[in-house]
This record gives C-alpha cells, structure tokens and sequence, in this order.
C-alpha cells in the first residue's frame, strides 16, 4: 500500500467509504429481517441472500484499487469490473425476486460464472505482476471487453423489458385509474442500472481517478439508498375480505402470465358470473380509485374465478374506463359548453389527465357492457 500524491489518498478514501459501507449493507441484508416478515422470509425477501452477496463482491472488486489507485492497469480493471459486474447482478436479481428463476437457471449461472472468471482473469494478470501486458494492449483489450459486456447489458435489457410489460399489465388488469398504479417502487428500481452502468462505463472510458472518487462516493450513496427501500418487505399480502385466499388465488391467475394467456388462451366464464360483475361496476364505476379484489369481493364465491376470468378478457382498467367514458359522454352531450375538467369530475376520474390517460388506452367501448349506463340531467 503507497501513495503517493494527495490525489492518491483521496481516491483511496473514498474507495473505502464504498468497501465499508458496501460490507456494512450486506451484514444488514444478511441478518436483519423485520418481523412479522422474518416468519415468511421465501416470499417476503426472495432475494436476500443474493442482494447480500451483491454487496459483498463488489466491496471485494474494489480493494486492488484501495491498494494501487495510482495503477493505471488496476484503474482499468476496475471499469471492465464495472461494466461487467453491475448488468449481470441486477439482471440475476430482477429474475430472483420478480420471477421463478427456476427455468432460468442455467442461463444465469452461464452469465453468472463467465462475467466473474472474466473479472477474475484479468484481477489475476495484475496480481501476478503482469499488469503492465493490460496498459501495453489496451488499444484493442478495450474493444474486446466492451464486446463481451454486451452480452450481460442485453440480458439485464431483456430483462428490464419483461420486468416493464409484467408490471404494465399487472396495473391494467388490477386498477381502474393511472394514479393508482404503484409505480414509484418499480421505476427506482429500474433506473437504478442504468445510472450504475452510466458511472461504470464514464469510468471505463475515461480511467480518470477523480471520475473513479466521485463515482466511489455516489455508489455508496446509492448503496444506503438502495438497502433502505429494501430493508422493508415490498411485497404486500392483499388478505382484508372475507374470503381472501380465493381473491389472492384468482387475481393470480389472471395476472402471473398476461402476454402469453391473453394472446393464445380462450377465456370461459359463465353469464351469471359476468352478470354480477356488470351490476357491481355499473354500482360502483364512480368510485374513483376501485380496484378489482374491491369487485372481486362482492361476486358469489362459487364464481369468483369465473368472473375473474370474464374481467381479464376485457381488461380490467379497460373494463371500469368503459362505463366511466360512456357515461362521460352523455354527460358531455347533455352539457355541451362544459370543460373537460368538469366532465372528467363529473365521471369520476381522478383528474383530467386520467380522463385524457383513460380516452388514449381504452381502445373501445362495447355498448352491450355499457348499455346500463344512464346520465341523468340534475333538471329532469
């Protein structure tokens, strides 16, 4: 360990700052578990011990640069570590915990264990002394390990688009209006790789120092940030009706699969069941932030899986949106000089911009479902 500008200390520093804290999140990661949640630890943090080893390796992968900052080959090391490491982590984990992985496996042990022997191999070079062959060829060695980072940045795209459509279609088929659906968790999420591998390829490219400090104190950030949002479960067990276990079962099945059962999968329902449903929605579509266990929960339990069934061959926040526009449009007919505002209001969207929202993605009204709804002028 030597160093021998002041340049030097400092980059060192702030690598450790990212070594401890990255060791400290894991051990917390690791052990902690809030309770009552610790008692279903498989469901509520399927991927606890991953996160953990995410933060470990990555403490590790910065320690020849705590030793060597002034190394130009270890400095290199260091961006073709980050640009490997980081798409092939978060790919792993959004696989872990949004889906069964089971099917997955090989692949990710495929990516899994050729990004770390590339990390390992090139980290091994300079260990023994050969570091000066990476300075010497990376004219060309740059172009080769930005070749093979390709590979695990398109899986964790890939992934990142699965991840986006599941999400979309969950919302679609479970809320009635935009500013219900949770975003906010997933969108982190999802933007969190790319501003890691946004830092990771500027260090990369430039093998700057002070680019590599700035970047080292960021990441430590994020690392908190990240283990905050995560400490706590974010997975909600949805069990407030009187039967339950049947709503949790059949708003599973109409929602673990959407692209492939929506496009291929005939839905069979019987008439009672999409009755019922029809009277439930033309009773409550006014309400603004209805969501489909709330519909769900007033269907005869004996049908509740065909109705079920009835509302995803619609869509769900297609469904609700229907009786909401007809009777936006009769309200418009009847009030012609009436601002979008005031009909959106009146319809019981949330704000005008779901009103909009609502007209682009519903892509057709079906006047058999609708046919109930009357608007009835307040004068007559």
């Amino acid at each position: 360990m030597k160093y021998s500008t002041f340049q030097d200390i400092l980059c060192a520093d702030a690598c450790l700052v990212l070594i401890v804290t990255g060791i400290i999140c894991a051990a917390l990661r690791w052990f902690h578990m809030c309770r009552p949640y610790n008692m279903e630890e498989d469901y509520f943090y399927p991927a606890r011990k991953e996160v953990a080893l995410t933060y470990l390796i990555l403490s590790l992968i910065q320690i020849p640069y705590f030793l060597a900052p002034s190394d130009d080959a270890v400095i290199k090391y260091i961006g073709l570590a980050g640009i490997l490491y980081y798409p092939m982590c978060f790919s792993a984990l959004f696989g872990i915990y949004f889906g069964d992985q089971r099917l997955d496996k090989f692949k990710n042990r495929y990516y899994i264990t050729g990004t770390l022997s590339v990390i390992v191999a090139v980290l091994l070079i300079i260990i023994f002394g050969k570091g000066y062959w990476i300075t010497d060829n990376w004219g060309y060695l740059k172009y080769i390990f930005s070749a093979i980072s390709v590979l695990p940045t398109m899986h964790l795209f890939n992934k990142m688009r699965w991840l986006r459509r599941k999400i979309e279609n969950y919302h679609f088929q479970n809320y009635s209006d935009n500013s219900d659906f949770p975003y906010r968790f997933a969108e982190k999420i999802l933007s969190l790789p790319l501003f890691c591998i946004l830092i990771m390829w500027v260090i990369f490219l430039s093998g700057n120092g002070i680019v590599k400090m700035v970047a080292d104190l960021l990441i430590s950030i994020l690392e908190v940030i990240f283990l905050i949002m995560i400490l706590h479960p974010q997975r909600v067990l949805q069990a407030d009706t009187a039967h339950s276990d049947d709503l949790m079962s059949v708003t599973q099945d109409s929602t673990e699969k959407p692209d492939e059962t929506a496009k291929y999968e005939s839905y069979i329902f019987d008439e009672e069941a999409k009755r019922q449903v029809l009277d439930i929605i033309l009773r409550r579509f006014k309400e603004q932030h209805l969501q489909k266990k709330d519909i769900l929960a007033e269907v005869d339990k004996g049908r509740m899986a065909s109705a079920s069934r009835f509302i995803a061959s619609v869509g769900y926040y297609n469904l609700i949106n229907m009786f909401r526009l007809e009777y936006a449009r009769q309200y418009s007919e009847a009030n012609p000089i009436t601002k979008q505002s005031a009909v959106a209001e009146a319809s019981c969207f949330a704000s005008a911009s779901s009103f909009s929202k609502a007209k682009k993605s519903v892509p057709y009204i079906d006047p058999l479902l609708v046919k109930n709804v009357h608007y009835k002028h307040q004068g007559i």
